[in-house]
């Protein structure tokens, strides 16, 4: 799968035939940090630098292409990401969307897959999704809901809600969301709380700047897979 991003990459930069009848419809570039807010020593923290990547085939098809990278820093573990979407947008308002990928902790992987619907109303836009894969030998499940409002054309409130479903190490998340745009670039704060099993609840922050090119959300689709909702540690 990382052969077949950096395939799209290359063919949009250079302009082979092969992508000739594809346009680059919208990508992203992030930094994101995220901790619990009783860690006063800074050890139970995220960092990810993350970035997608949109093609468009025509007004209704597209490829979507997910990166990342990022650090725990509790458990000292190295994190890598990819993911790959294919894109259908039913009408001006609503895109649906079909899903794979692979996290990686430390050169330790599990694959998941999954299907998404994502909608933009006048001030309103969401998504949802749900997935499968296989974490440690056993096989789990994975589904989020999220919503947004754009109070004005440069700051959008939001919250979302995630679970994730493995025998004997469930997970849920639960957020609000701000995000404040000034141009191309956005500024977005996270507060919210992780419900993990045999531990409890926790509350979180997180904070993080992102560059946007093309449309305004970058991508149709937020990154998907369990580093990408895992909050510190």
């Amino acid at each position: 799968m990382k052969r077949i991003f950096l395939c799209i990459l290359a063919c949009s930069a250079l302009g082979a035939p092969a992508a000739q009848a594809a346009e680059v419809t919208g990508a992203s570039l992030g930094l994101d940090y995220s901790a619990f807010t009783d860690d006063s020593e800074g050890t139970v923290s995220k960092t990810a630098l993350s970035g997608s990547l949109e093609l468009g085939f025509d007004r209704n098809f597209g490829l979507q292409g997910d990166m990342s990278i990022g650090h725990f820093g509790l458990l000292d573990a190295d994190t890598a990401s990819l993911a790959l979407h294919g894109l259908y947008h039913a009408s001006e308002n609503a895109s649906l969307g079909a899903f794979f990928g692979r996290d990686e902790i430390e050169g330790k992987g599990y694959n998941f897959y999954g299907a998404e619907v994502g909608f933009e109303q006048g001030q309103l836009n969401g998504d949802a999704y749900v997935a499968g894969g296989e974490f440690s030998n056993i096989d789990g499940t994975l589904m989020g809901i999220g919503i947004g409002y754009d109070a004005t054309d440069a700051f959008t409130l939001g919250a979302s809600y995630d679970n994730l479903d493995v025998e004997g190490y469930d997970m849920s998340r639960a957020q609000l969301e701000a995000e404040y745009r000034i141009d191309n670039f956005a500024l977005t704060a996270q507060l919210g709380s992780a419900d993990i099993e045999n531990t409890g609840s926790e509350t979180y922050f997180g904070l993080g700047a992102k560059f946007n090119f093309g449309a305004k959300r970058g991508a149709t689709f937020d990154q998907r897979g369990v580093l990408a909702v895992w909050p510190g540690l």
